[in-house]
């Protein structure tokens, strides 16, 4: 009788340790000794890599910093043509999403009219990243594995990476929100993270600079393209005067 009830101890235990391997939290992003907040209230953790202090999480605010509402376009021709008289920045979810849970993970996407506002999407003390803070962030990674050590360890599909060696040193904690293109489609959720830089292409007005991560690499390529769409957006701490 002892031994049975010990072998059904232990099968129990057995059954817990692996239901919580199957469920890991909805929020990966580790705790840090810093934190900032927006406009809304929206408290981030910040992490410093280098001589920077980066966001750890993607932007979710609503409002610029003075106050002033960002659209959350939605309908597809709204999102194509978001110019209008005075305004064109607009933010929407990934999927337009209204699970609460996939609303914190991955944030907003905005399109760079709200990345390029000079109202300023940033919390004072803080600026959207541009490709001189990209570019500072990424000389300071090791060579070849700059997207490795940026990305989160969970929630990439098809994550060729079964060791997951070096992932996520940073905590800069990167989550494939994917994109919305320039025509409203969502690509690439779950497989490609995008953050936009405040840096527009000289050689085309309509496009600007973005970087990217990739569930199947460990680099982290920067490119260019419209405007129009919608990105994540990480801040970096201003400078000391």
């Amino acid at each position: 009788m002892k031994r049975l009830y010990t072998i059904s101890l232990i099968i129990f235990l057995g059954s817990g340790l692996y239901a919580c391997r199957k469920n890991p939290t909805v929020n990966p992003i580790p705790t840090t000794n810093m934190t900032v907040k927006d406009t809304d209230n929206n408290v981030y953790n910040v992490v410093k890599i280098g001589n920077q202090y980066w966001t750890a999480e993607n932007a979710r605010m609503t409002h610029f910093r003075d106050g002033t509402p960002i659209r959350n376009l939605t309908m597809p021709d709204d999102w194509k043509n978001p110019k209008t008289a005075t305004d064109s920045a607009a933010w929407c979810y990934p999927r337009n999403t209204s699970n609460v849970d996939t609303q914190k993970l991955y944030g907003k996407l905005y399109n760079w009219y709200a990345v390029a506002d000079p109202r300023k999407l940033a919390p004072r003390g803080y600026h959207v990243a541009s490709n001189d803070d990209w570019d500072s962030l990424t000389n300071t990674l090791t060579k070849n594995q700059e997207g490795q050590e940026l990305k989160a360890a969970q929630y990439w599909k098809d994550d060729v990476d079964i060791n997951k060696l070096g992932r996520n040193t940073t905590k800069f904690t990167a989550l494939p929100s994917g994109y919305r293109t320039e025509n409203s489609k969502f690509e690439y959720i779950d497989y490609y993270a995008f953050f936009w830089s405040t840096t527009a292409s000289s050689n085309n007005l309509n496009n600007a600079f973005f970087y990217s991560l990739s569930h199947q690499d460990k680099l982290i390529p920067k490119d260019v393209n419209s405007k129009n769409r919608g990105y994540a957006v990480r801040f970096v701490k201003d400078a000391s005067p």
